[in-house]
């Protein structure tokens, strides 16, 4: 029997290999043909060419910044999850597939939204490219001399493992992943040299004092400190253990109300009174400082946000804080009185000088690039339109 089918098998299965091999050519000619561009071609300029000085010689000057179609694919590929969502919130009954990409909707399609987006970060990172230029930073900023340094970076690293030496980072990079390192060594680069005397990013002593005194309530204010007491009162929640006698949300709300009021009245904070009062509350004494505000972000954030609006004497509104405990979950009513409270101060100037000097050029350089952003257009040309990611 094994003889007799042998041969059909045999046959069968050559067909097979042979139909997957006419397939995978003609796809291959399929994706030549419809991809109809180059990498290294230049498919846009920005008109930032004015960025480099007189002294320099180059044709950037004159022509603007050149855009490859490489860069341009790689960007696309980079913001195509971003753009998937776009449409499929307008529409989620869309199908992403090959047709998705040229699927009309409000008088655009989404490649073209695709390409349109991906440019305006590319002209965003071939500003900071020409800046490189400008500074000495940058000596090709072609696409072909992009792949060229990272395959010899990675070949560099792979004969490093392969020799025993120790190597920091990635092992080898992906595209992706090495534009980004260069990209932000690039920024950093930057931000030293236009800090220096004259350029643009440069500041003195009372620059950066000024610039602490705009910041140093987001920046550099210290913990406050804070006495405070907890009130609170459980209710049932969903699969809440049926054991646990709990109230329902309408009653505990109401009583909690009642809490509230009671406590407002106080003339100062009698917790004998209160209890006596409301005994089924839970009540728990907090201190919230340096040393505890991490923690309560974390764990308790409802009233964290509650808590540092206080100032001493203060009582909060009832707020709902939902935690799960060992009985099941137990939704809470809660609301805050403030004992006491101290004003943490800030971090002296002094103190935070060199981090505020790097937050300084950070803001700074930020602001400069997106002032450029918007000053400078990247122009289409040439196979932009054939740009596609498919």
């Amino acid at each position: 029997m094994q003889k007799k089918y042998f041969k059909p098998i045999l046959i069968t299965v050559a067909a097979v290999l042979a139909a997957a091999a006419v397939i995978g050519i003609a796809l291959s000619v399929y994706s030549n043909v419809a991809r109809r561009y180059d990498k290294n071609d230049i498919v846009a300029y920005v008109d930032c060419g004015d960025l480099l000085g007189a002294e320099t010689d180059s044709e950037i000057r004159t022509t603007g910044m050149p855009v490859y179609a490489g860069e341009l694919e790689d960007e696309m590929q980079r913001r195509k999850a971003d753009v998937i969502s776009q449409y499929r919130e307008k529409d989620p009954s869309l199908t992403v597939d090959n047709a998705f990409w040229d699927t009309e909707i409000d008088g655009t399609t989404p490649l073209k939204t695709l390409r349109q987006t991906a440019l305006q970060n590319v002209k965003t990172y071939k500003i900071q490219q020409c800046l490189g230029l400008q500074y000495g930073l940058v000596t090709d900023p072609s696409y072909a001399a992009f792949l060229k340094d990272m395959e010899a970076e990675n070949a560099s690293r792979s004969a490093a493992v392969a020799a025993g030496q120790v190597i920091y980072g990635a092992e080898s990079f992906t595209k992706d992943t090495y534009y980004q390192q260069m990209l932000s060594y690039l920024q950093n680069d930057l931000k030293e040299a236009m800090s220096k005397t004259g350029e643009p990013l440069y500041a003195d002593e009372k620059d950066y004092r000024a610039y602490y005194e705009e910041i140093k309530d987001t920046s550099y204010k210290k913990e406050d400190e804070r006495e405070l007491i907890a009130l609170s009162i459980s209710f049932a929640g969903n699969g809440s253990n049926a054991d646990i006698d709990l109230l329902d949300a309408a009653s505990a709300k109401a009583r909690i109300d009642a809490a509230h009021d009671f406590v407002s009245d106080m003339e100062s904070w009698d917790e004998t009174a209160f209890t006596a009062a409301f005994p089924e509350m839970t009540v728990r004494t907090l201190s919230l400082n340096a040393d505890t505000t991490s923690q309560a972000q974390k764990s308790a954030p409802e009233m964290y946000e509650q808590a540092v609006q206080l100032d001493a004497g203060e009582i909060s509104p009832v707020f709902e804080d939902m935690s799960q405990t060992d009985g099941g979950a137990q939704n809470s009513y809660r609301f805050l009185v403030c004992r006491s409270f101290a004003d943490g101060g800030y971090f002296p100037y002094d103190e935070i000088a060199s981090a505020l000097a790097m937050q300084y050029a950070d803001d700074a350089y930020d602001a400069y690039i997106q002032k450029l952003d918007a000053a400078y257009t990247a122009t289409p040309c040439g196979k932009y339109d054939k740009v596609d990611i498919r």
